[in-house]
């Protein structure tokens, strides 16, 4: 484990954003450590290979949008009934 200030940083990212491949790197700012860690572009925090498509990430963005925009469709229990009674 490496702990390094902002400053260092700074002066030599290339470095430590190397070693934060092969092990941690902590930067010290105002008493706070942060852990400076590689990403695979896998935004869940379990890393759920379901983000890892790009098209499912795209329909999770499209229904926050509809629900922001209140384009939703309440499930009553009348609607499930009518959509869910052959199962």
């Amino acid at each position: 484990m490496i702990a390094i200030t902002t400053r260092e940083l700074t002066k030599s990212g290339d470095k430590y954003f190397d070693l934060a491949m092969t092990q941690p790197v902590f930067l010290r700012r105002r008493k706070k450590l942060f852990r400076l860690q590689v990403a695979d572009g896998n935004p869940s925090p379990s890393n759920d290979p379901y983000f890892l498509h790009p098209e499912n990430v795209a329909a999770i963005t499209r229904g926050a949008k509809q629900v922001e925009e209140k384009k939703v469709t309440r499930l009553t229990p009348e609607l499930k009934k009518n959509l869910f009674s052959d199962v």
